[in-house]
């Protein structure tokens, strides 16, 4: 197994872990209203569709024109969650939201590479067997 499919595997085990105390454990978000509380979910939720959607794609050539919209979406997801979250921490600095925007980071950094990177096809002799 190649450094990006593992790389992958982990950042969609990360992305279910967090997407998994978010929702189940929205308290631990440090909100403290139904409000925050709420948001706190739906950003569980979608860190788990993003999960999801990664460890789907694990067995595809990602990069250049292949897996597109994979890669796309989740480097939107990663970029856009990070700046938002880069924002918030300048004003209230907070080990959950530092943890997840490390995270989404991480999340950008790779996505974008895989975006504007040449992908490597699999060896043949390392092919996935059916």
């Amino acid at each position: 197994m190649g450094t990006v499919p593992l790389l992958l595997r982990l950042y969609a085990a990360l992305l279910a872990a967090a997407g998994a105390v978010l929702l189940f454990a929205p308290e631990a978000s440090g909100a403290a209203d139904a409000r925050g509380l709420v948001l706190a979910q739906l950003v569980g939720a979608s860190l788990l569709g993003f999960a999801a959607l990664t460890w789907a794609a694990r067995g595809v050539v990602l990069g250049g024109i292949y897996g597109r919209a994979v890669v796309a979406g989740n480097q939107t997801f990663a970029v856009v969650g990070a700046l938002v979250l880069g924002r918030h921490l300048l004003r209230a600095p907070d080990a959950v939201a530092g943890a997840l925007f490390g995270l989404l980071v991480a999340g950008g950094v790779l996505y974008s590479v895989l975006l504007y990177g040449s992908p490597r096809p699999p060896r043949p002799d390392r092919a996935p067997q059916p």
